[in-house]
């Protein structure tokens, strides 16, 4: 399958996680765009979102290796997507 169709049913798919959450986790935000007054601003990176079938597809990995997470650590964050996965994931969804 061409790249570029690929990115396109990527794309969809996250925008369909969007839509039923009711959030939005799309979209680029510049570093000197972030609302934060920390200290550590100046070494903040530009937010770029995580394809939807990533994190889907890392959780339903472990899944299968029989790990059953209690916690969830999310580095960074961002705008809480794969957060929002894990939560499914430890309560049987995906």
């Amino acid at each position: 399958m061409p790249e570029s169709l690929k990115r396109f049913f990527f794309m969809v798919e996250d925008r369909w996680f969007d839509l039923v959450n009711h959030i939005d986790t799309g979209g680029i935000v510049k570093s000197h765009a972030l609302d934060t007054n920390s200290p550590f601003k100046s070494h903040a990176t530009d937010y770029h979102p995580t394809w939807s079938r990533t994190v889907r597809l890392l959780l339903q990995k472990s899944r299968q290796l029989g790990f059953r997470p209690g916690v969830f650590l999310d580095v960074g964050c961002g705008k809480g997507k794969a957060c929002f996965y894990a939560a499914r994931f430890a309560g049987g969804g995906i």
